[in-house]
């Protein structure tokens, strides 16, 4: 919370502090599987979208005379999208920014390795929870529901409507919702990420895998690993 909205929550006796965290990689998961919606595609187009996917995929077209054609196309297809899908939009076979049609993991890992954009969907969770100078009771995992979840609910009385809290559309439980339970979905895109990604995200979430007790993510053998930390090239 920030100052002015603290002041305006004082705190009083019995008041529970908690917070809830998730793996890194799953937030940067999740995160791309929601801007693949339709409205999402469009309200964050600008923002980071459409760099994401020029930037990463064009190293695909490497001595190819298309490019130019396939970023009309990459344009016309927001533009088509704009419009509601109003007909049918045709996308050239080969066009990589449209194969497919909606970022991946590793655009938009790329996209923040290249532009060191700030953003609240990839922020470290320890900036913005505020750790060391909150004194929380209770730091709940994600991937942990629904029994943390549970455990807080019956600390503040609210056994009565866990069911309510459990139908929470970021419920890593739910049908079609990422969690490190669903394993599958992280090992594929974790899949992705090369190892000056992933060195780079072990790097930018440090102090989340220190502090909530996340496992690194895992380098690839017989790959170039960039050491961010002392720039060196193995």
């Amino acid at each position: 919370l920030s100052e002015t909205r603290m002041s305006l929550y004082p705190e009083k006796e019995g008041n529970k502090r908690f917070s809830v965290v998730r793996h890194p990689l799953s937030r940067l998961i999740s995160h791309t599987q929601n801007a693949a919606k339709d409205h999402e595609m469009v309200a964050m187009e600008k923002e980071w979208i459409s760099k994401a996917i020029l930037l990463n995929r064009v190293k695909l077209l490497k001595g190819s005379r298309n490019k130019s054609k396939y970023e009309k196309e990459f344009k016309d297809y927001f533009h088509w999208l704009r419009s509601r899908r109003k007909g049918y939009f045709h996308i050239t076979k080969g066009n990589v920014f449209l194969e497919p049609p909606y970022p991946l993991l590793d655009d938009l890992v790329s996209y923040i390795i290249r532009t060191d954009a700030r953003n609240g969907h990839w922020a470290p969770a320890w900036s913005w929870c505020r750790l060391c100078e909150i004194d929380y009771h209770y730091i709940i995992k994600l991937e942990e529901e629904p029994l943390e979840l549970w455990y807080l609910l019956e600390q503040l009385g609210l056994w009565r409507d866990r069911a309510l809290f459990l139908r929470r559309t970021n419920n890593s439980r739910n049908p079609g919702q990422l969690g490190l339970s669903d394993e599958k979905v992280f090992e594929e895109n974790l899949k992705r990420l090369n190892n000056h990604q992933r060195s780079w995200v072990n790097k930018y979430f440090q102090n989340d895998f220190k502090l909530f007790g996340y496992e690194k993510l895992k380098l690839l053998r017989n790959e170039t690993f960039v050491d961010l930390e002392n720039n060196i090239f193995l």
